[in-house]
């Protein structure tokens, strides 16, 4: 009878632990906060000065279909607003997209950086234009480090 009884208890255990590990396994991972939200990030503008921003409204992820609103302009001297652009995660890049006009017919500038290599969330990223090193967007998680990395290419 004693036997009978902790073949039971063994029985159900097993099936209690079988039931936690399918659980923990078929769980998605947490995703990975790739831009966080609610940060602003330093752009180079006329004469290095960094004064241009842009600010990340709500978090980035690498899960599908994360993206988020930026905007982009100089606070000091912008009257009109803002540029609105979309910022999201495809595989290990990065894709920033705007439009210079508000106009709805204008085609969209789609720039694009490269994630592998780089820790998160994104601290100083550089966006290119289809892989220019002449069209580029630099961005710098504060402006003393914008400013510094400035003074290094400046000759």
């Amino acid at each position: 009878m004693l036997r009978h009884k902790y073949a039971k208890i063994v029985l159900l255990l097993g099936i209690l632990a079988g039931a936690v590990i399918t659980y923990y396994i078929s769980q998605d991972p947490k995703p990975v906060v790739i831009f966080k939200g609610d940060t602003t990030y330093y752009i180079p503008g006329k004469n290095n000065r960094c004064d241009w921003i842009a600010y990340v409204a709500e978090d980035v992820t690498n899960a599908p279909s994360s993206f988020t609103e930026v905007h982009i302009g100089v606070p000091s001297a912008q009257k009109g607003g803002s540029i609105r652009a979309v910022l999201q995660i495809h595989d290990d890049t990065a894709m920033l997209s705007y439009t210079l006009s508000n106009r709805e017919q204008s085609l969209p500038v789609v720039m694009t950086a490269s994630l592998k290599g780089v820790s998160f969330p994104v601290q100083d990223i550089r966006f290119r234009w289809l892989d220019s090193t002449l069209l580029t967007v630099p961005l710098f998680s504060s402006k003393e480090r914008c400013l510094r990395r400035n003074e290094k290419e400046t000759p």
